[in-house]
């Protein structure tokens, strides 16, 4: 049966339980929903560590491009450092081919898919952590340079959150004690999506090497319909195609509204 959870805009622990919970309702800045989110959804990891006799308890975090995933792994780390708990993230950007093997495959266009990605270094990773692995090397993604860059060594936390788009395929899914599913209707992660970009274009004004400064001689509106262009061409085919589906490998989906308030957290079949 679907889980309501009540939001605040607050930190502690959020009990889907209480029946004095609060109206889920109640709409708040996306900062404090992460914070919110965390701390609710990092007393069931702690939880769930119990009995894993040692060994870390691997999150995965999907999603589509724009969601949230980084946003709420990253809050999720701060958070369980309040309870003691050391958190790693793996974001699976890293793992993403480079942009020359991309080009030579004639797959630059369709980054993101999931054959863009090594997943068996990806897998190994996590069969390497869920074996004890004290640390394993991850590269790591730019998105200043749109590229990956060089693998750094990373200690393995109490829980390893795994976040990316393709971070609940099936053979990744498999490999996770917990697989989570951030979710919003598709014209809203389109705005948030669009918003992101323009960002990404404004920084460039002060980074001669962000690949977003190609896009500084275009006039604002010539660089919304890019990112309009970008989100309609690339992003929204693989959400529909290979993102959207992975939601049926989590064992919990969070749905934001247009606020990034959390509407539901419902436990799936796959939970």
């Amino acid at each position: 049966m679907p889980i309501d959870v009540g939001w605040y805009e607050v930190d502690g622990p959020i009990d889907p339980t209480s029946p004095s919970r609060p109206n889920i309702r109640q709409s708040g800045v996306h900062s404090a929903v992460a914070r919110a989110l965390a701390s609710w959804l990092g007393d069931e990891l702690i939880c769930a560590r119990i009995d894993l006799s040692g060994r870390p308890l691997v999150v995965g975090i999907g999603g589509s491009v724009a969601v949230g995933k980084s946003t709420v792994a990253a809050d999720l780390v701060a958070y369980l450092a309040t309870r003691g708990v050391t958190a790693t993230v793996i974001a699976t950007d890293g793992f993403l081919f480079p942009n020359s093997v991309l080009e030579a495959r004639g797959a630059i266009d369709r980054k993101g898919e999931p054959d863009t990605y090594d997943e068996d270094a990806l897998a190994a990773v996590l069969g390497a952590i869920r074996d004890g692995a004290a640390s394993v090397e991850i590269p790591t993604y730019s998105h200043r340079s749109f590229d990956v860059v060089a693998g750094v060594p990373v200690m393995v936390g109490g829980i390893v959150l795994v976040e990316g788009v393709n971070a609940l395929q099936p053979r990744l899914a498999a490999r996770q004690d917990l697989s989570v599913y951030l979710d919003a209707p598709d014209d809203v992660v389109k705005r948030w999506f669009v918003d992101r970009f323009l960002r990404h274009v404004d920084d460039a004004e002060t980074d001669p090497q962000s690949f977003y400064r190609r896009f500084l001689v275009l006039n604002p509106d010539g660089r919304a319909d890019m990112a309009v262009s970008v989100w309609e061409m690339i992003n929204l085919p693989n959400l529909v195609r290979f993102v959207a589906p992975t939601r049926a490998n989590a064992d919990l989906v969070v749905t934001f509204d247009a606020t990034h308030s959390v509407q539901r957290v419902t436990r799936t079949a796959a939970g």
